[in-house]
């Protein structure tokens, strides 16, 4: 794979002395969702001792900004999630700090009654890949589509469209597109597998200009976003979520455009000159992702869903730095 769960994997593995590490991936035939992706990392009011889940995803961000803080990589930005929305319970159960908007708000967005701001990173996927390369540079990438993955005697035959190649170890992170390749190696992961779902999410960009204003932040509409980074000159919008069939785009996002433009207090572009973009997420059982050794030596990481630029780094850093914890 080449989406940032394999980026951090490969950081990792990277560390380890006397061994080669080769990555394989094809864009053309699995496009990574890491590269189609609004990505943000926020907690969005999840608390602690609340559920598994919860736990997993606040134990994954204190990981992110751990490795934040210590590596500094390139394109990462820190910056504010501001949440508006109009008073309902379950918003101010999320997030029972926020607080009244006046009418007269700092926000250039209009017509709600409540808002509450937090610690966000918005993420630019090519910055931070092109750091990822730059700290990796002796992993060997080869653009190949891998077909199957086989048990052999002393390893693992990876076998592409190209050529055939024995690993002592193997790391899956392909996403739903992988699905297939390590199914069949452990009964217990395969059932999780046969209730994991691909998830298509569209969102809308636009080239940046000044008229959004110069704050790098996501606004949060009732669970729409309209998100602005300056850093990387471009705007967004969205995103949808939509399970089954694979395709290419879901125009539902416009429906989540009129929403934006109809509490925007500014001049939103017209629908038309924003361009569509689509990645295919994998959504894992109950949400939840799993890493770990499916059989010895065969290890994946897979269900990521919306909080691959969290689980990712936690993913890596339990498989590869502590001694293969499973999760």
């Amino acid at each position: 794979g080449d989406g940032v769960a394999a980026w951090c994997l490969n950081f990792y593995l990277s560390k380890r002395e006397n061994i080669q590490v080769f990555n394989y991936s094809s864009d053309d035939f699995a496009p990574a969702c890491s590269l189609r992706s609004t990505s943000i990392n926020c907690m969005r009011g999840t608390q602690r001792a609340m559920s598994f889940l919860g736990d997993l995803m606040i134990d994954s961000m204190v990981e992110f900004e751990d490795f934040f803080i210590k590596y500094g990589p390139e394109g990462v930005s820190k910056a504010h999630e501001i949440h508006l929305f109009n008073g309902q319970e379950k918003y101010l159960k999320r997030y029972p700090n926020a607080k009244n908007l006046n009418s007269e708000n700092e926000y250039p967005i209009a017509n709600f009654s409540h808002h509450f701001e937090e610690e966000a990173y918005l993420i630019d996927p090519n910055g931070l890949k092109n750091w990822f390369y730059s700290q990796t540079p002796k992993v060997n990438r080869q653009t190949h589509f891998v077909r199957k993955i086989e048990k052999a005697e002393n390893g693992y035959q990876v076998i592409t469209e190209q050529k055939e190649e024995l690993f002592d170890e193997v790391y899956v992170a392909t996403s739903f597109f992988g699905k297939n390749l390590v199914h069949g190696f452990n009964s217990e992961f395969d059932i999780y597998l046969d209730h994991t779902k691909p998830v298509c999410g569209t969102y809308l960009e636009i080239e940046y200009d000044r008229s959004f204003g110069e704050r790098e932040c996501c606004y949060d509409l009732e669970g729409h976003h309209l998100i602005i980074k300056p850093s990387q000159n471009i705007v967004m919008i969205g995103s949808t979520s939509q399970e089954g069939p694979i395709t290419e785009h879901n125009l539902d996002i416009y429906q989540i455009y009129e929403k934006i433009r109809l509490h925007y207090q500014g001049e939103l572009p017209e629908k038309e000159k924003w361009k569509l973009k689509t990645g295919v997420r994998h959504k894992g059982r109950k949400r939840t992702p799993r890493w770990q050794e499916i059989s010895p030596g065969l290890f994946v990481v897979t269900g990521l869903y919306k909080n691959g630029y969290s689980y990712a780094f936690k993913a890596a850093r339990d498989l590869i730095i502590s001694q293969h914890t499973p999760f």
